[in-house]
């Protein structure tokens, strides 16, 4: 592999992300992927900041697109964070409909200013009706707006709510993609459950021209009396399908590590005995035998920006509290006594870090030949 393609510590994160879709994923393919987001970065920049793009056609094509499939008019239209999926509120107004957004808080935060500076971009008057999942109440106001045949659109892939994306990898259901096991939430499944209301969906792409491909389907189905689980694999089954049709596209690619099921707490749960015993076995080796005791990495063990210490053997990740991936480069090179690590890094560096990765089981004691 050419020396230019091999990832950073920086570009680690993405990578893994990636493979939770490509498992055999290496820097060239992160390459690829990460120029085809600067071409669909270069189209919106195009169209919506410096107004090079042509404004008038993108207004008239989403018209057609929207005025000929009447479908998406009311019911449920499911979307996630593909291609300039911002302008879809808006483009929603110009034909005169009355959309309902539907996302949670933090979600609410980032595309309501997007969305409305867009908006504004393409000369677009009124605004949508945003519904944020974190106000009490709000899925029986989506049931009104859903029987009073308005559109709610949701971006599955917020894939969040009450307790945010921790209660996600703690309580939500599990779903397997070819590299991965996330943790999705099933909230929409159980509303879909009663609402019995018909479930639209719509994605929007950049074409390589700058122009934009409108589409619109429906979901896998599933049968009348499918529980909430089923109905909420079978919405993912569509979101994970639409995303390997363009990657370089989709703007949630860190909902993949956020929702991965490794990050849950009973999946990091070490015994505390466990704990205990290791640390109690640095202490005494530090204070006894500082110079009979090395320090052993363990392979795959990497420090990820920002801020990630990985297991990527093992699949577990835990805050680096400040340590470099550089720093780790001593440990790779040679197998250092405590007391040579001591004076090379300072005892501060051995009392948190050194002890930090024995006590995780990352780094292993082992006597000195």
């Amino acid at each position: 592999m050419p020396s230019e393609l091999s990832p950073s510590s920086r570009r680690r994160w993405d990578l893994w992300n990636l493979r939770a879709f490509e498992p055999d994923a290496d820097a060239a393919t992160l390459a690829s992927l990460e120029a085809g987001r600067r071409a669909c970065a270069d189209h919106a920049r195009r169209v919506l900041s410096d107004g090079s793009g042509d404004q008038r056609r993108l207004r008239g094509e989403a018209r057609a697109f929207l005025s000929t499939h009447r479908e998406l008019h009311d019911g449920l239209v499911l979307g996630l964070h593909l291609g300039p999926y911002s302008l879809i509120p808006g483009l929603y107004l110009d034909l005169g409909l009355s959309p309902v957004v539907l996302l949670d808080r933090a979600a609410h935060d980032r595309l309501r200013a997007d969305a409305d500076r867009q908006r504004l971009a393409l000369g677009l008057s009124g605004e949508p009706e945003w519904l944020v999942t974190d106000r009490p109440a709000f899925a029986g106001r989506m049931l009104r707006c859903l029987r009073a045949g308005r559109p709610v659109l949701v971006f599955l892939d917020g894939n969040s709510g009450e307790g945010g994306m921790a209660a996600t990898r703690d309580r939500g259901l599990t779903y397997e993609l070819p590299g991965r096991e996330l943790r999705v939430r099933t909230g929409l499944g159980r509303l879909l459950g009663h609402a019995g209301c018909p479930v639209h969906t719509l994605t929007v792409r950049w074409r390589p021209d700058g122009s934009l491909h409108w589409e619109g389907g429906a979901p896998p189905p599933w049968s009348a009396d499918a529980d909430p689980a089923t109905i909420t694999r079978r919405l993912y089954d569509w979101l994970f399908a639409e995303v390997r049709r363009s990657p370089e596209q989709w703007s949630a690619w860190g909902m993949l590590g956020a929702a991965s099921a490794c990050f849950a707490r009973d999946r990091l749960a070490v015994d505390e005995r466990e704990l205990r015993r290791r640390d109690d076995e640095f202490r005494a080796a530090l204070a006894r035998a500082p110079d009979r005791s090395r320090l052993v990495l363990r392979p795959g063990v990497e420090v990820w920006e920002p801020d990630i210490l990985a297991d990527t053997r093992g699949e577990a990740f835990y805050a680096a509290d400040g340590l470099r991936d550089a720093a780790l480069d001593l440990l790779r090179a040679a197998a250092p006594t405590l007391a040579e690590l001591r004076a090379l890094c300072g005892r501060r560096w051995v009392d948190g870090h050194a002890r930090r990765l024995a006590t995780l089981g990352l780094a292993d004691l082992v006597a000195a030949g």
